[in-house]
């Protein structure tokens, strides 16, 4: 992201980092979890003016709401990244940015008290239970345990792992993505990931004698071929965090869905 005017140093840094896609997407899931647990829509506001400025005010109290809500998560999850509790990369040694920074990221004004009460009533409705497994900690315990995936070169893992997190940062789009553990939701993201990353590149090596894989390309699409070469990778995450085929495929489905969103 560019350095917008106003935005810190320390600020930019955290939501420019490698490691700061999981503490984003970890305050976007507490984000929804928030609004799942007020029974609340974040972005209803009124269609129309007919109030007068009493409309007008209030839509801009909501949406001034509901951004005082993302970034007190936002911190929140900072925070928490910083202490440790989800990352163990040096990149993260350095002090968290203040409150204060964060203000400068919304188009609404609010006051640091606000700000404070607003993560507050984040806590409090969450029941202070942030959560403890992350897509990251998942991703790193499927890379060390599945065959398939250690033995890729840094290149394909790399390519593999940037595509997961971009499906993860879409599923985000919408509170539906609760509808999965997060188990579940980081093997569906890396499978479609592997499936994508293969169709894209149509190179089957690490997954299948290439006299096989090519049998395969004629026959059917570059996508039907990658689900099949990468059936070992879905067959091992099931086994891996203990999920059922169906639950892994809906979710995968699901995650699909969002390719042209």
């Amino acid at each position: 992201m560019p350095q917008g005017a106003g935005v810190s140093g320390r600020l930019y840094q955290l939501l420019s980092l490698e490691a700061a896609k999981e503490a984003r997407f970890h305050a976007g899931y507490l984000f929804w979890r928030y609004y799942s647990l007020v029974d609340s829509e974040p972005m209803t506001v009124p269609q129309t003016f007919s109030d007068g400025w009493k409309g007008v005010e209030e839509a801009i109290a909501m949406k001034s709401g509901v951004w005082n809500t993302a970034l007190s998560c936002l911190l929140i999850s900072h925070k928490l990244a910083l202490r440790r509790q989800f990352h163990h990369d040096t990149e993260w040694g350095f002090d968290a940015a203040s409150a204060r920074e964060y203000l400068v990221l919304s188009p609404y004004k609010f006051t640091l008290k606000e700000f404070g009460a607003s993560q507050r009533d984040v806590l409090q409705t969450l029941g202070f239970r942030l959560g403890s497994a992350t897509p990251g900690a998942y991703m790193d315990e499927l890379w060390r345990a599945l065959p398939t995936l250690s033995r890729m070169d840094g290149s394909e893992r790399e390519l593999i792992q940037d595509e997961a997190w971009e499906i993860l940062r879409k599923a985000l789009q919408c509170r539906k993505v609760l509808r999965f553990p997060l188990s579940v939701l980081t093997g569906a993201a890396l499978v479609e990931a592997v499936v994508r990353v293969l169709a894209q590149n149509g190179q089957y090596d690490t997954f299948a004698r290439r006299d096989r894989a090519l049998d395969m390309r004629r026959g059917a699409s570059l996508r039907k071929a990658a689900s099949k070469v990468s059936r070992e990778v879905r067959l091992g995450i099931q086994e891996s965090l203990k999920i059922s085929k169906q639950d892994l495929s809906r979710c995968q489905r699901r995650l699909g869905m969002l390719r042209a969103k």
